[in-house]
């Protein structure tokens, strides 16, 4: 019986799976700009989302600076890409390697923390980032934000462009993500959240293993920041308030 219901689930996989793709690639011809705008919205903050699960849903953290990291995405790779020079695609994974930079330096002691504690402190993190927005000018645009330059592929419009990188990078991220999930390191990250007072016994070290969850949460989460800047074409502070982490939890 067993083998039945995991043939069935294997021959329903092998059906459905072919079908969502065939439609995410021919999902541009069959709506308007408006709803391909929606959609592709949706896609961007799955992949955000997919940074949370990682911090909360697998170490059982409660952060709330999700946010911040992903406006460090937008204005960062724009910043790169449109002032500096670099490729975009480099552009977007340097400033995702920025944010887990700056979760390690800045994360380490409140790595130490939990619960309660823990997110007071990210809640305090994301205030100084925000506040980071407004000053750093030269990156940012300031208070009154900054235009973010589109990238096109092959001459493509924006909105079918912004939609194929969303999807393309959503693939990799789920796909990287359910893999590492899979792994000895991810059922780590789950004996935290289950059992981080037995985890000195085990040989784990809960703190090591709740800054990599940090740094790898904000890593998606710029990684989303950067397709979320292209979507908006224009990016400022207030693009980055507290009812967008709302909606991302």
């Amino acid at each position: 019986m067993a083998r039945e219901s995991l043939g069935l689930r294997r021959t329903a996989i092998s059906v459905v799976v072919p079908v969502l793709a065939l439609l995410a690639v021919v999902l541009p011809d069959l709506v308007n700009p408006y709803r391909l705008f929606l959609a592709t919205l949706i896609v961007i903050f799955a992949v955000a989302g997919t940074g949370l699960v990682v911090i909360m849903g697998w170490t059982g953290q409660i952060a709330l600076a999700h946010v911040s990291f992903l406006g460090i995405g937008v204005y960062v790779t724009n910043w790169l890409f449109s002032d500096v020079g670099v490729p975009w695609p480099i552009a977007l994974v340097l400033a995702a390697f920025l944010a887990s930079f700056i979760v390690i330096l800045i994360g380490f002691p409140a790595a130490r923390l939990r619960g309660f504690y823990l997110a007071i402190a990210s809640l305090a993190f994301a205030e100084l980032i925000s506040r980071l927005f407004v000053e750093v000018d030269v990156v940012t645009g300031g208070i009154a934000g900054k235009s973010i330059e589109t990238v096109r592929l092959f001459g493509m419009s924006s909105a079918r462009s912004h939609w194929y990188m969303a999807l393309i990078v959503a693939v990799l991220v789920f796909a990287g993500v359910h893999r590492l999930g899979g792994t000895a390191f991810g059922r780590c990250l789950r004996t935290v959240r289950d059992a981080e007072v037995a985890t000195g016994s085990l040989g784990i070290s809960s703190t090591n293993y709740k800054l990599f969850a940090f740094a790898l949460s904000a890593f998606i989460a710029a990684i989303a920041g950067g397709l979320f800047g292209q979507l908006l074409s224009y990016a400022s502070p207030d693009n980055f308030h507290t009812a967008l982490l709302i909606q991302f939890l």
